[in-house]
């Protein structure tokens, strides 16, 4: 993984990993995710005088269940996920948290 931004300081090499499942039954739908990122930036960072590093690591997780109330038409799902970026420049770090409910009807 590579980038050529304009400014030197926002281009990087790094290296990138992931992991999904998936799950499918009638009733049951289920997808699961892992991804993992190391950027080494090229330059020193213009505002901090220093090269940054990151690592991210995020999980997400879907379900989705059919057939809600005996009815094929009427479904629910369910979204959660969880990313954390760490960088030795403590102005990059961040950690993010979400969760989501769908109830749907197909026609």
């Amino acid at each position: 993984m590579a980038s050529s931004a304009k400014g030197k300081s926002n281009s990087y090499y790094g290296y990138s990993a992931g992991l999904s499942t998936l799950y499918f039954s009638k009733k049951i739908t289920a997808i699961f995710k892992l991804k993992y990122i190391d950027k080494y930036f090229n330059e020193n960072d213009h505002i901090f005088d220093k090269r940054r590093q990151e690592k991210t690591s995020s999980a997400f997780l879907i379900l989705n269940f059919n057939n809600l109330f005996n009815s094929k038409n009427i479904y629910a799902t369910l979204l959660s996920g969880i990313s954390n970026k760490f960088s030795n420049i403590a102005f990059y770090r961040e950690e993010k948290l979400f969760a989501g409910f769908i109830v749907g009807y197909k026609f």
